[in-house]
């Protein structure tokens, strides 16, 4: 029940997570950029 009740680390995750997730998400567009781009119709 104390998990429920003490909400100290809700609000930390709840900046954290979005904000580690969005890093995830900007490495995997660029990747997905850089292999779309060395496809041979672009070349």
């Amino acid at each position: 029940m104390q998990a429920v009740t003490r909400p100290a680390s809700g609000r930390r995750a709840s900046l954290l997570v979005p904000m580690v997730s969005a890093l995830f998400i900007e490495i995997a567009n660029a990747l997905a950029i850089k292999l779309c781009l060395t496809l041979p119709i672009y070349g």
